[in-house]
């Protein structure tokens, strides 16, 4: 049983008279250090803690900028923050930042200027000097061959049409996918150079000059060491010349949609096999290409179709033969007096497709070429399986009876 008892005696009180005794007493137990318990005090407590509102846009823009100007870690966070943005913006989007027409920003622009004016005054002046910074600094194509782009530099330094090619390279990117293509012809062919530094001033032009009598002469350029010669099983031979296509001749007329000089390797390898067979010298690359033109066998910018030299054949006063591709086809071919045309796809002649001559076979079965467009290539023996390996057509072509 409790040992609480209630009191019969004492009156009754509501729940409110309780709470306000006992409030009462708290009262007076803590006298003056008291404070009320309600709600408020927390919520004022609560307001006393809460971060400041940026009270919109405007707001935070203050916040920050009082953050930027007092936090130097702050600041630097920031400041990489906005590098790295920006580096960014200009690697995923080149395109943003502006370009002439050959590509280059206006500092490039400018710098090339000043390099074509620093060495004009040596050049124009025949004196020629070697300004050494100005070659290095020289703009060249991002997609030209490094090699290439190092042996135009250095051979800018002894050679003046090569110093003219290096300085004024950015102009030759108004040829679009020659661009490169013709400064690394300035590079590899020292006897291409003439032609590449007046292709600024001189393509496309329809004026061009035919063969002449040293073309095939017995001083004519036919190859290193003995002539480039085809012979039969009677013991006669024929001298097959050397033609090449960017000839300033030429090679400034326009075929296929470019220079001649380029892209007209078929007809001047035509023109060679025409007049080491029939002695003649009345047509030249240029007018093979415009034949090609007039009969429909140019593509608009792939070069000339193959069919082109059956169908010319007749038209020469010559036969066309298309032999296997195999080694001992062109042997036999050229053993019976036959000069062999060879069409190639992409290799170690050309990204796309070529035409060369087969002159003749060595002593050591080797073969002798004349390559219209590399006076390298034309200067080395070939192995007949390595062509035949890259060969997509071979084509034999005598004088007809």
């Amino acid at each position: 049983m409790s040992d609480v008892r209630k009191d019969q005696d004492a009156p009754e009180r509501t729940c409110e008279e309780v709470r306000a005794e006992a409030r009462e007493r708290l009262q007076k137990r803590l006298g003056a250090h008291a404070r009320p318990t309600s709600g408020r005090v927390h919520a004022a407590r609560a307001r006393h803690r809460a971060k400041p509102s940026f009270d919109g846009l405007g707001g935070g823009v203050r916040a920050f900028v009082r953050r930027f100007l007092h936090d130097k870690f702050f600041v630097g966070v920031t400041l990489l923050a906005i590098a790295a943005i920006v580096t960014v913006v200009t690697l995923a989007f080149p395109s943003m930042v502006s370009r002439d027409d050959a590509g280059l920003t206006e500092e490039e622009r400018a710098l090339q200027e000043d390099i074509e004016a620093r060495v004009r005054s040596n050049v124009e002046g025949n004196v020629f000097q070697d300004d050494a910074a100005a070659y290095d600094a020289a703009v060249l194509p991002s997609d030209m061959d490094p090699a290439a782009a190092r042996t135009l530099r250095e051979a800018a330094r002894s050679d003046e049409d090569a110093a003219f090619v290096l300085l004024h390279a950015t102009d030759y990117a108004r040829y679009g996918e020659y661009y490169a293509q013709l400064l690394e012809l300035a590079a590899e062919e020292p006897t291409a150079r003439p032609f590449v530094a007046q292709m600024l001033q001189k393509y496309p032009s329809d004026a061009s000059a035919g063969l002449d009598a040293s073309d095939v002469s017995e001083d004519a350029d036919t190859g290193e060491g003995s002539p480039a010669e085809s012979g039969d099983s009677n013991g006669s031979s024929r001298k097959v010349p050397r033609l090449y296509q960017w000839d300033v001749r030429w090679g400034f007329q326009e075929y296929s949609s470019g220079p001649l000089g380029v892209t007209g390797c078929c007809p001047t390898s035509l023109c060679m096999t025409y007049t080491a067979l029939t002695g003649k010298t009345d047509r030249s690359p240029a007018d093979l290409a415009d034949f090609a033109e007039e009969h429909g066998y140019v593509s608009e910018n792939e070069g000339t179709f193959a069919e082109l030299l059956e169908f010319a054949a007749p038209e020469l006063g010559l036969t066309c033969e298309i032999l296997p591709l195999r080694a001992s086809s062109i042997s036999i071919a050229l053993r019976d007096g036959a000069v062999v045309i060879c069409n190639v796809g992409p290799g170690e002649f050309t990204e796309a497709g070529h035409f060369f001559v087969i002159a003749r076979e060595n002593e050591d079965g080797t073969l002798a070429i004349n390559d219209p467009y590399s006076t390298v290539r034309s200067d080395q023996a070939w192995d007949s399986q390595r062509i035949v390996d890259q060969a997509i057509g071979l084509y034999a072509f005598r004088a007809a009876s």
